[in-house]
């Protein structure tokens, strides 16, 4: 029974394998096709040498708008006033840079049809699209938010020392739970890294309590420290998870990769670099 078995996996394995060689070829052609039927273009450089997007491209992404009000009409003209001033810094930058003349890589154009946007340009079309994946979450979200502004957990002065959550609300005796009860949390682990992957404890703030987990292994409950990942309740219901390196944390969370489409994470340190890390002169003007 066992041999058969392991024929039928195989021949599974095998079929799944076919299809998505089958899936590959046939989108590369479709690729193939839809650019051999466009008609053949140069591309397009900017007054710098660096290679633009394609016509068909460029006027999916970048349409012209119906109709200038008179604010843009007054840029668009202020603009194609000052291109010559532009193009020259750009010289001058690139030269502080020690890139100016140098050759850029250029490509054959690539054309094809692209989803419409949903917006009248990219800057409102990205807008929508996060509004509505963001959505479901915007109650939780704003709870957090209205932290300090009605009744606010204090951190307990004493952190019971017991294996898994432990759980103190204001008033009441702390209290061991399976996971945080709360859909909105502020969470952050520790690890002994130069031992092991594995988390060893953790901390989580909600607007109703504070909760602490504790390895098995500190405790001496476990002889191992791998193997012990930190319940987050994700599968049953949305939830809002913040933290400073998400990518990090939430590989310490049980369940939280498999059930990815029950909670959200928002990541504290991407938001930070998106602000602070950026070119010499943006930094210092950020601060």
């Amino acid at each position: 029974m066992l041999p058969f078995l392991s024929r039928c996996r195989g021949t599974s394995q095998l079929s799944r394998l076919s299809v998505s060689v089958t899936v590959s070829v046939m989108s590369a052609r479709c690729l193939a096709t839809v650019s051999a039927t466009l008609p053949i273009e140069k591309p397009r450089t900017n007054p710098v040498g660096i290679q633009q997007l394609s016509n068909g491209l460029q006027s999916q992404l970048f349409p012209p708008p119906t109709r200038l009000s008179k604010k843009q009409q007054q840029l668009q003209n202020s603009i194609s006033l000052y291109d010559a001033k532009l193009i020259n810094l750009s010289h001058m930058h690139l030269q502080q840079h020690e890139l100016l003349g140098k050759k850029c890589s250029t490509n054959t154009p690539i054309n094809f049809p692209v989803p419409s946007l949903q917006g009248k340009n990219l800057s409102e079309h990205f807008y929508r699209v996060g509004a509505h994946s963001i959505q479901p979450y915007m109650p939780l979200i704003e709870n957090l938010l209205a932290v300090g502004q009605t009744i606010k957990p204090t951190m307990p002065a004493k952190w019971e020392f017991k294996s898994g959550w432990t759980r103190y609300e204001v008033g009441k005796s702390p209290k061991s739970v399976p996971y945080p009860l709360e859909d909105e949390l502020v969470f952050d682990v520790e690890t002994m890294y130069h031992l092991t992957q594995y988390p060893c404890l953790a901390t989580c703030y909600t607007p109703k309590a504070w909760y602490s987990w504790c390895s098995p292994y500190l405790t001496g409950e476990s002889k191992t420290q791998d193997g012990h990942l930190i319940p987050l309740g994700v599968r049953d219901h949305n939830k809002i998870v913040v933290g400073h390196n998400v990518s990090y944390d939430r590989a310490r969370g049980w369940k939280s990769i498999v059930f990815y489409n029950q909670r959200h994470f928002i990541w504290i340190r991407c938001l930070y670099m998106l602000l602070l890390v950026g070119c010499v002169q943006d930094r210092e003007v950020l601060g």
